[in-house]
């Protein structure tokens, strides 16, 4: 279940900055504009900078996946009575 959970988690992530992205990404055709190529400088920057992060948490994803990290954690387990209390006794 827990690899599910990180799974979606870092799936939402990654469509949010992309989402992110693709709605900063400036409107053509206005670059005639008085003031505008500024703004769309960064409007682009901000574009490159949204999908660079969704790219590198598609690469933390890939990499928690190879390496394991989304296993169950040390202490905790899917079946409530093999979790054990704080005392030591199995509950």
């Amino acid at each position: 279940m827990r690899t599910v959970i990180w799974g979606e988690y870092h799936v939402g992530l990654v469509a949010l900055l992309a989402g992110l992205g693709a709605a900063l990404a400036p409107l053509e055709g206005k670059a005639g504009t008085p003031g505008v190529a500024g703004q769309q400088f960064l409007r682009w920057l901000a574009v490159w900078v949204a999908f660079g992060a969704a790219a590198f948490e598609v690469g933390l994803s890939v990499y928690g996946l190879v390496k394991g990290e989304w296993r169950t954690p040390a202490g905790s387990s899917s079946r409530p009575a093999e979790v054990v209390a704080g005392g030591g006794e199995v509950g």
